[in-house]
């Protein structure tokens, strides 16, 4: 082989790589602020309008479902969002949702942790398998 095919074959994978880091970092940004969203939410519903934290947490969910698509499909990976897209997209977060809720219950039920704090721990176990089911359905 020559010399030339293999310094563009060098230099194409590093160019993936860093384009999946970017993307990486930029959906862990999303992570961040979408998790802010849920939490915020959910106390708003436990503690304002006083909703069981099984309800709290299905109504926090929701609300970072539609902030997430936003900020994914914008700044994440940066598609034009579609009715067809939006509409698939809280499918992406089925594995997430059922871990968080569960493990949710778990904790509360179960072990007896706050119900203000097991959300926080079930949503840092819960996190990085959304990553790969997203990029799968909005960038397909």
């Amino acid at each position: 082989m020559d010399k030339p095919f293999i310094k563009k074959y060098i230099k194409n994978i590093n160019n993936v790589r860093i384009k999946n880091i970017i993307e990486f970092t930029k959906y862990s940004i999303v992570g961040c602020i979408n998790t802010a969203v849920y939490y915020l939410s959910y106390l708003l519903f436990i503690n304002i309008f006083r909703f069981s934290y099984r309800i709290s947490f299905v109504m926090g969910y929701v609300a970072s479902i539609i902030v997430s698509y936003f900020l994914n499909t914008y700044f994440t990976y940066k598609q034009k969002p579609s009715l067809r897209k939006f509409l698939i997209f809280p499918l992406t977060y089925v594995p997430n949702f059922l871990i968080q809720y569960f493990g949710l219950i778990f904790l509360v039920d179960r072990l007896h942790i706050n119900s203000k704090l097991a959300p926080v721990i079930t949503a840092l176990v819960a996190t990085p398998i959304t990553f790969f089911v997203m990029k799968y359905v909005i960038k397909r």
